[in-house]
């Protein structure tokens, strides 16, 4: 399953649970819901970067090239970092998002 807001079920970037820090957060450009990593995606990460250094390392025998063997070993680790559940939720208090449609909304009044 695709990775997907979890208040309006608008698809996150695949490029987000893959690529970036876990530390980063993400706003859903449809619904502006606030998502973060979970310690879940930060153990499992970490897991699938100790398997995937390993899998470079038994490989030799079988490819040479240890450049092959990176490529490969990086390709299962992202895509097996995206599939992986529960890795991110959101947040509950969103003080940006709050004070934006404050702001918003005190506009709308004046008008």
């Amino acid at each position: 399953m695709l990775p997907s807001c979890l208040k309006c079920g608008y698809r996150i970037p695949i490029s987000w649970l893959g690529f970036s820090n876990a530390s980063t957060k993400y706003r859903c450009i449809k619904c502006c819901a606030l998502h973060e990593s979970t310690d879940s995606r930060k153990v499992s990460e970490f897991i699938l970067l100790i398997s995937a250094l390993f899998f470079v390392i038994k490989l030799d025998v079988l490819i040479e090239s240890s450049l092959s063997r990176a490529m490969i070993a990086l390709s299962f680790l992202l895509l097996f970092s995206i599939f992986v559940p529960g890795q991110y939720r959101l947040v509950e208090n969103d003080e940006q998002h709050n004070r934006t449609q404050n702001v918003d909304a005190n506009n709308n009044g004046a008008n």
